[in-house]
């Protein structure tokens, strides 16, 4: 699935976070693409780059995946990117991101929202998320 460059760019802009990439295909199904570990705390990020309108390519194993780490106390992170703007929302938002995409945001305050170039968007509160 396209990540909209968000792993790179979260690699670039946060090198003190223990970033781990997760090639699900062999492992399992709806396993988000990045683990993470920092200041003793330790998640999952579901990187998603928007391809049309308000949309992304978010599959039903992937929100079944979130939903049950998310019962069973784990923290999951959706982080979206559409062009210059970035939002990123909590797994309890799965769903209705998978059925809305960003139309989704009348429901679920996102966590974090940038606009404008990633150089400029404020890292440490994303970060501070984690």
């Amino acid at each position: 699935m396209i990540d909209g460059k968000l792993n790179d760019l979260l690699r670039k802009h946060l090198p003190e976070v223990d970033w781990v990439r997760i090639e699900s295909g062999g492992t399992g199904l709806g396993i988000p693409d990045l683990n993470y570990a920092y200041d003793g705390r330790e998640g999952w990020i579901e990187l998603k780059g928007l391809i049309a309108g308000f949309k992304f390519g978010m599959r039903p194993q992937q929100v079944a995946w979130i939903e049950r780490r998310r019962r069973h106390g784990g923290k999951v992170l959706i982080f979206v990117r559409k062009g210059d703007a970035a939002w990123l929302f909590p797994g309890d938002a799965a769903r209705d991101l998978f059925d809305r995409g960003l139309r989704a945001v009348d429901k679920w305050m996102p966590l974090v929202h940038f606009e404008g170039s990633p150089a400029t968007w404020n890292w440490r509160d994303l970060r501070n998320e984690l």
